[in-house]
């Protein structure tokens, strides 16, 4: 299955992939930061379905249990979430590697969307389909891989992070370059200071 990756933009081919699951049921998951911080503008730029079961998390990695897939899976079962439904996650990598999980293993699957907040999840937790739960004190010894029917990428999310996430995002950034090729890691390094970092500070520290 081939993933829709659209960024800002692209507002209206997003509009109208939603537009096309209209017929779905819709679940959208988030946690206690992204929905103070980054849920009232999905709704504001209308990227989210008009009619959505909400569904909110405590924010941080704890979040990130059987548990926590447990009274998820309560919540949309008592909500009536069927099998052709889709659900959204709007947050970070622990809101993508658990909203992955959960949709893998709903009803034996449902269809899954992501719309990563911040810049690690855009670099690399959204991507791949990789999703998991934390057991044991062990990150991720649980999981699947579940692909996203579509990936909907906006930078003003970037807006609300601290400085210790933008850099964990760049470095994350910085360590695809260097697994590409010499050549596109000379080509980063070679990158002015932008909005966040020079890149080669970073690569000078890397201490957050």
């Amino acid at each position: 299955m081939m993933t829709q990756l659209l960024e800002y933009g692209q507002e209206e081919t997003w509009r109208s992939w939603l537009s096309n699951m209209e017929s779905y049921s819709c679940v959208v998951l988030c946690d206690t930061n992204t929905f103070h911080h980054c849920y009232p503008k999905a709704q504001a730029e209308q990227i989210l379905p008009q009619h959505h079961q909400l569904i909110v998390v405590p924010a941080g990695e704890a979040s990130k249990s059987f548990e926590q897939v447990v009274q998820i899976v309560e919540q949309m079962h008592v909500a009536g979430v069927g099998k052709k439904s889709i659900l959204i996650c709007l947050g970070g990598g622990m809101i993508c590697d658990l909203g992955g999980f959960i949709a893998h293993i709903y009803m034996r699957g449902i269809q899954l969307a992501h719309i990563p907040t911040t810049l690690l999840c855009m670099a690399d937790a959204c991507l791949g389909g990789k999703n998991g739960i934390d057991f044991q004190g062990v990150k991720n010894q649980i999981g699947s891989i579940h692909h996203p029917e579509a990936i909907w990428i906006n930078p003003a999310f970037l807006n609300t992070l601290d400085e210790r996430t933008k850099k964990s995002g760049i470095a994350e950034m910085i360590k695809h370059t260097l697994l590409q090729s010499e050549d596109a890691f000379d080509h980063a390094c070679q990158l002015p200071v932008n909005a966040f970092y020079d890149t080669r500070q970073i690569l000078a520290g890397l201490r957050f």
